[in-house]
This record gives C-alpha cells, structure tokens and sequence, in this order.
C-alpha cells in the first residue's frame, strides 16, 4: 500500500478481520469529501458527535475511505494516488 501524505490514519490500530474504511483526520473533511466525489471517490457523511463520545476526540476533522468487496488494488491505487494529489 502507498503511503499517504500528511494523512492521520485513525483508525490503523483496530484489529478488524473485515475493514470497511479508512478513517482519516484531515483539515477540512467536507470540502476534501466534494473533491473527491468530482473524482467518483464517494466517502460517508459522519453524523453529529455522538453524545458518549469525549470531547477530547475531534471528531469533526473526520472522513472515511471505503475499502470493500467492491473495489479492487486499481481502484484503492486511483483513491490513495487522489488524496495524494488533494492533499494541501
């Protein structure tokens, strides 16, 4: 896998047998989740913070990559390869 540039992968230590995103902290996830939906890469909205989470987490720095049956190593290349150029 490539790497990400200046990308926080928050969710890299939770043990999944099945993985369905990539969480990242980024900057500003809206506008990165417009840009990438101009490319056909379509990222989950979050919803509001969930009350029981602490305030200490920043959720609002948020977005997710799906990684599913549905797509293949060419697909994730051309995702990673536009967060890449996205990149700020």
């Amino acid at each position: 896998m490539r790497r990400l540039k200046g990308y926080e992968i928050v969710n890299h230590e939770i043990e999944s047998d099945v993985p369905s995103h990539v969480v990242l902290r980024v900057k500003h996830p809206h506008a990165l989740q417009r840009m990438l939906a101009q490319r056909n890469v379509y990222c989950p909205v979050h919803w509001e913070r969930p009350a029981w989470l602490p305030e200490t987490f920043p959720w609002d720095s948020l977005i997710s990559i799906p990684i599913d049956h549905r797509y293949d190593e060419d697909d994730m290349t051309y995702v990673a390869t536009t967060l890449n150029a996205l990149h700020d």
